[in-house]
């Protein structure tokens, strides 16, 4: 099991109580995913904000590079999904 916890404001928003809120949400799913959590947080330059959190339960890949979210190396794209990906 995964837990994933997202969203988003249009127009400008507290940034402190985005992430805390996102923190709380996060730690509520912790019986989900127990093995790690990560969130992660955008604004863009209009005041508008994006937030997406996970939660994982490492079962296929132990490592850490199944750590979520996950981002391109040049920062571009950040996904989280659900961590069952069939016929891996």
């Amino acid at each position: 099991m995964c837990g994933i916890a997202g969203a988003c404001w249009f127009a400008e928003a507290d940034h402190g109580r985005i992430e805390s809120n996102l923190a709380h949400a996060v730690a509520a799913m912790h019986n989900r995913g127990p093995s790690s959590s990560g969130q992660a947080i955008w604004a863009a330059p209009s005041g508008a904000v994006a937030a997406l959190g996970s939660t994982r339960l490492a079962v296929l890949d132990l490592t850490e590079a199944g750590r979520q979210p996950m981002t391109t190396p040049d920062g571009r794209f950040t996904v989280v999904y659900n961590g069952e990906i069939t016929n891996y």
